[in-house]
């Protein structure tokens, strides 16, 4: 079985679970986001996991998740959001995965799922790590601290 055709074909189902988990997580800026945005961005990325997972191209979706990140980064999500938002589309498109494929293909299909899931979240993650080190933070002013003692 090809794990891609798989998938494709239960792309609603897989949607809609994951956005059901991302909902049910309550972070602010998807909630702001409202229903209708949140599930464009999930189809979004999961379009992206997608395309990399048919070509069997790493290099699509490490593009694609680190202009996200950066976009995400930039309107003030957390790391957390994002991760999760891989995580929600991980769990169910493995579970969908293992609910269809012969016992015997489930093992490869999870380890490309892996790979591709797995190699947009470190993009992301890095993207995250190297805009937070480049954010000028003030330093701490001890001597601020220590006024009005004796």
């Amino acid at each position: 079985m090809d794990v891609y055709a798989v998938l494709k074909q239960m792309t609603t189902e897989i949607l809609d679970a994951a956005e059901h988990t991302l909902r049910t997580a309550h972070f602010a800026h998807y909630e702001s986001w409202g229903d209708q945005l949140t599930r464009a961005s999930l189809g979004d990325l999961y379009e992206h996991i997608m395309i990399s997972l048919h070509h069997r191209d790493l290099a699509h979706i490490i593009a694609h998740c680190e202009g996200l990140a950066a976009e995400r980064f930039s309107a003030g999500f957390d790391l957390v959001e994002v991760q999760t938002t891989f995580n929600a589309l991980e769990q169910t498109m493995w579970q969908h995965w293992v609910d269809a494929a012969p016992a015997d293909e489930v093992a490869q299909g999870v380890g490309m799922l892996s790979a591709v899931l797995g190699a947009g979240k470190d993009a992301a993650a890095r993207t995250y790590v190297r805009l937070a080190t480049h954010r000028h933070v003030p330093a701490l002013d001890v001597q601020a601290m220590a006024e009005g003692t004796v």
